[in-house]
């Protein structure tokens, strides 16, 4: 009878006893369902087959016949390595490592994303305390020019100059806050422009990632090829990054240039508010404020700009929540206005709300879509 050479080489392999000629550290394990073991070097694996070397020759199994196939430990360690360094140009296949840089880049900016994440949060509370600063400075200047009114500078010199210096002190101390105060908003607009630029790269790479793969299909479908490690330690880098992400769904009244939302203001009131991009903060009206029960002595109001050239008295506040559907954000500025934008409407859903996302507009659900980078 004529045997042919994978038929030998099975022979040969049940004659040993299904050992190879590796040793068993080094040799991968093939159990078969019928509870026969094969030992020798996993050299292909595609959907279909698993091929092994055995010392002598390969032989191919098929997938239907595997129970389980059982790395050695030195395979799991080099497979180890090579997630760990195939990131840093340590384990690239060939053709691969201009891909492999733009990883690179891309882990680069997502922990640079990750840093100014925090560091705005920093930058919201030290804005909420300077802010609440500025309106304690502001009653006490208020209080100044009360006794005021009681000093006669002919009869008490000395009482006149000493509130015209607290006075003056105090004055200099708001120019100085309200210079932090901008230069926080400058920092914190640039780091959410370097998150929205993050956003955008991560998006493109995995329209990139899904072209390589195709690409180089052959290769990612024998499993136990490097090309297929090198893709599938990528492929969990880039799931892990997109599970940093919130996106979250609002829905919202109106056409697309009169848009409406609810927000629960500080977790007690909902209000319906314009959403408007080009507004600096958020606006309440005079009515919605009260309901909030905020103070409105009208000591602290500030001279506001508006988007037709004119301006307007308001006072500022710090909400202390915010939220449109699931979208939250805790120590949102805003402004009071003695009048509501628009009939029915509460006030203007500006930029110090908004800021915290990336939105995208989907008209015809009548939904916009939040998106928020928050890694743990």
């Amino acid at each position: 009878m004529h045997l042919d050479k994978t038929t030998s080489l099975l022979c040969l392999i049940l004659f040993l006893g299904g050992h190879s000629l590796y040793p068993s550290a080094l040799a991968d394990t093939v159990v078969l369902k019928n509870g026969k073991k094969f030992e020798g070097i996993v050299k292909k694996e595609t959907p279909a087959i698993v091929t092994v070397d055995i010392g002598l020759g390969t032989i191919s199994f098929n997938r239907d016949q595997i129970a389980k196939v059982e790395r050695s430990e030195n395979q799991v360690i080099e497979e180890n390595w090579q997630r760990e360094f195939f990131s840093r140009g340590k384990f690239v296949p060939d053709g691969l490592h201009d891909f492999a840089e733009k990883f690179a880049a891309l882990e680069s900016s997502r922990n640079t994303a990750a840093r100014v994440r925090g560091e705005n949060s920093r930058i919201q509370r030290r804005r909420t305390e300077l802010f609440n600063e500025i309106n304690s400075i502001q009653n006490e200047i208020s209080e100044i020019a009360a006794q005021f009114q009681s000093v006669v500078p002919e009869k008490n010199i000395q009482k006149y100059n000493s509130l015209v210096k607290h006075q003056n002190r105090l004055a200099s101390r708001v120019v100085l806050i309200n210079d932090k105060l901008q230069q926080d908003y400058d920092q914190s607009a640039a780091n959410l422009e370097i998150i929205s630029a993050y956003m955008e790269q991560l998006a493109d790479f995995k329209n990139e990632l899904a072209l390589k793969k195709t690409e180089a299909k052959d290769q990612v479908q024998d499993a136990g090829s490097k090309t297929a490690g090198f893709f599938s330690s990528i492929e969990q880098r880039i799931e892990q990054y997109s599970t940093e992400f919130q996106q979250i769904e609002v829905p919202h009244q109106g056409a697309q240039d009169h848009m409406l939302v609810t927000v629960r203001v500080n977790d007690r009131i909902d209000g319906l508010f314009l959403l408007d991009t080009g507004a600096t903060y958020v606006t309440l009206s005079s009515e919605m404020a009260r309901n909030l029960g905020l103070g409105l002595s009208g000591k602290n109001n500030i001279s506001v700009s508006l988007a037709n050239g004119s301006s307007v008295s308001a006072q500022p506040v710090i909400l202390d929540s915010m939220q449109a559907g699931d979208a939250k954000v805790h120590g949102v500025i805003a402004m009071v206005f003695p009048e509501s934008p628009h009939d029915g409407v509460d006030g203007l859903l500006g930029m110090s709300f908004l800021r915290e996302f990336t939105i995208q507009m989907d008209p015809v659900n009548k939904k916009l879509v939040f998106q928020k980078f928050a890694p743990n």
